[in-house]
């Protein structure tokens, strides 16, 4: 048996850590119950705490660790596949707050470091989804995913062309959601009601979690 280190104290020990009390987040056996913040009542329970550093780099590693481990997402898998890609959004949910309060910005509900993360998730994701379908698979559905940059333009030329207070949202086949993510972005609090439509469960099941609270 190996033995760890048990610190009574965090590291580096001059600053405190953020403490998120929300065992599901490192415990995914949980999610199948309701969520209790408290610590377990049974007499042989040690609450401890491990630590998790959120960044851009460490969340985009674990995305990519996800993507190498499940490979192909299939019919058998793909219920692991979204609790994991799910497991990612709670991680950029915590990052997005932070970075919002430390900068507060003038507009809109999210972080620019946030929205920027999410822009990479998508296009991490759109890659490794379309890598598992043939070419002649996706034209037989016209499964093009546009670039992020591109969508994010069209909304640009958009929102010169659209000056309602609220501004509402629709796709009929919205994959993972590239131009969802750039409408918010562009539009901001300007944004109204979204709706989208995808058949495909290959590409809808991710875009769920990505999108499944806003």
């Amino acid at each position: 048996m190996e033995y760890h280190s048990l610190d009574p104290y965090p590291i580096p020990r001059d600053k405190k850590p953020l403490y998120i009390n929300e065992p599901w987040l490192i415990d995914k056996s949980l999610l199948e119950y309701q969520h209790h913040r408290e610590p377990d009542e049974k007499e042989d329970n040690i609450r401890i705490y491990l630590p998790m550093d959120l960044n851009k780099d460490a969340i985009l590693r674990r995305l990519d660790n996800i993507i190498g481990l499940y490979g192909e997402a299939r019919e058998g898998n793909e219920i692991e596949f979204s609790i994991d890609v799910g497991m990612i959004i709670f991680q950029l949910e915590i990052y997005d707050q932070i970075w919002f309060v430390r900068h507060m910005p003038k507009k809109g509900e999210h972080s620019k470091e946030a929205k920027e993360l999410v822009t990479e998730i998508i296009a991490r994701l759109q890659k490794a989804l379309d890598a598992q379908k043939t070419s002649k698979e996706r034209n037989m559905k016209g499964q093009f995913a546009t670039p992020y940059p591109l969508a994010y333009s069209i909304m640009k030329k958009a929102k010169t062309l659209c000056h309602k207070k609220t501004v509402s949202f629709i796709e009929p086949s919205i994959g993972l959601g590239v131009f969802y993510a750039a409408f918010r972005s562009v539009f901001k609090n300007t944004a109204g009601q979204a709706l989208g439509f995808e058949i495909d469960s290959h590409y809808y099941n991710p875009a769920r979690e990505l999108w499944a609270k806003t």
